[in-house]
């Protein structure tokens, strides 16, 4: 951090640690909720629902280091991830009601 004119001792980045995991986990569950509702706009609603539950506020707190501050970020992409490959898209056909799966 000394490179970019933030000089930072350990005890501050142990501070700061759960407020960036929290944030990350904040707008990777915007992210989640505009890919899994098709609406874009359902990003900074979801974003902010994630920033004012009790719970998250609990596990983000600024000097409360904890391994759940980390863990929630990670658990987060991976349900994002996981949900966006099993994506079910649409035949060549289009006039057709039948939605088949991609290998098929």
């Amino acid at each position: 951090m000394d490179r970019i004119g933030m000089p930072m001792s350990l005890n501050d980045v142990c501070v700061f640690v759960p407020t960036w995991f929290g944030g990350l986990a904040s707008v990777l569950t915007g992210f989640m909720a505009a890919e899994c509702s098709g609406i874009p706009s359902a990003a900074p609603a979801a974003a902010l629902i994630m920033a004012v539950i009790p719970a998250h506020i609990m596990r983000s707190v600024g000097g409360g280091y904890d391994n759940e501050c980390i863990a929630v970020s990670p658990e987060g992409t991976i349900t994002m991830l996981g949900s966006s490959s099993q994506e079910i898209r649409l035949p060549i056909d289009t006039s057709s009601t039948f939605r088949s799966p991609p290998w098929s």
